[in-house]
């Protein structure tokens, strides 16, 4: 059975706290904020795991905040802790995922002190996909066009989930891997992410970074770590 239609908050099915329920109808998961249970939200909110509870990762964003981009509202219903590692060095970064009733589903960056938005495109030419092999045995930078922008290679990086909390429309795992291909713009950056059982590609743009805070009602931020 499917989750009720207009449910605004649910009880964890595992330890009984309260959760509020933001993210729509194409839900799947819900990792609880206190204990760590993942729950299935098209069955009744099942437990089917735990990764029980975990340190917040490094963000000003939290669950429940409204951000307007371009005119539409969304609002923040999920979080994921993400890392690099590479050459013995570590990278760290939170995707919050955000929701709109009327424009779905798309993703809130917060890394080193700067805010990015990212939502999935569909008009992208999947024949044009550039893979990690490619990328290595090209005798110069990939580019490929879009929307009639040129956008050339950048780099490629390998990260894995290693926190989770909220809504999300897919059910996430702690230590699910991902490979993107990042391709640079005049003005935004693709992402030819590949996971475990998919490709998508997202566009991603660079937000105002006082504007943003305000918009989320966050008071102060850290210092940035540079450009992004």
């Amino acid at each position: 059975m499917t989750r009720a239609a207009g449910l605004s908050s649910i009880n964890c099915t595992q330890c009984g706290a309260g959760l509020s329920v933001l993210g729509g109808g194409r839900v799947q998961s819900h990792v609880c904020g206190y204990c760590g249970a993942v729950l299935d939200t098209q069955d009744n909110y099942k437990v089917l795991t735990s990764i029980g509870k975990r340190d917040h990762p490094d963000s000003p964003v939290r669950i429940g905040m409204t951000l307007p981009v371009e005119g539409v509202e969304f609002t923040v219903i999920g979080t994921l802790g993400k890392v690099e590692t590479w050459a013995g060095q570590s990278w760290r970064w939170v995707e919050h995922q955000l929701f709109s009733p009327t424009h779905g589903y798309a993703w809130l960056t917060w890394e080193e002190g700067h805010f990015t938005f990212s939502r999935k495109v569909r008009d992208f030419d999947m024949g044009g996909w550039v893979s990690v092999l490619a990328v290595e045995t090209a005798e110069t930078p990939p580019r490929r066009t879009y929307r009639g922008e040129s956008y050339r290679y950048y780099e490629t990086s390998t990260s894995e989930i290693e926190f989770m909390e909220g809504e999300f429309n897919w059910l996430p795992k702690i230590g699910e891997t991902t490979t993107t291909v990042v391709l640079l713009g005049p003005d935004a950056m693709l992402a030819l992410r590949e996971g475990e059982t998919e490709r998508e590609v997202e566009r991603t743009t660079l937000l105002p970074r006082d504007e943003t805070a305000h918009a989320l009602g966050i008071e102060a931020l850290p210092p940035t770590a540079g450009r992004h």
